[in-house]
């Protein structure tokens, strides 16, 4: 699987998924950074990578109809400092691993991670 990691999150997030046997890049890392989101899940679309962000925006089944895409990971943490954010991750990966993110979307935060089809 594949993942690209929004401009709102830490580098720590493209190396933590690296270190789990993940390819991840940043938007930073593919010239990316400042596009809109509409450009953004283009990108992800054409990669064929599921886009990791904080961005709520993508949440949105209309706007982004999950089995159109790739997937996305949209993280909610309470604390959003890089640890935290990182933990939330470390923490909640092996319920990632059991899930197709792929055409999915997946909100993943303190509590719980929720699991959507869009379908």
């Amino acid at each position: 699987m594949r993942f690209k990691i929004d401009e709102n999150l830490p580098f720590e997030v493209a190396t933590f998924f690296r270190t789990e046997g993940y390819e991840a890049h940043t938007v930073a890392e593919q010239g990316a950074r400042g596009f809109i989101d509409p450009r953004i899940s283009e990108m992800c679309r054409d990669a064929g990578e599921v886009l990791v962000t904080m961005d709520m925006d993508f949440a949105n089944l209309r706007s982004y109809p999950p089995a159109a895409y790739p997937g996305f990971l949209v993280l909610r943490s309470r604390v959003q400092d890089k640890a935290a954010v990182v933990a939330l991750l470390r923490n909640n990966i092996p319920v990632l691993q059991k899930l197709n993110l792929c055409g999915h979307l997946t909100i993943v935060s303190d509590e719980q991670a929720r699991h959507f089809s869009g379908e």
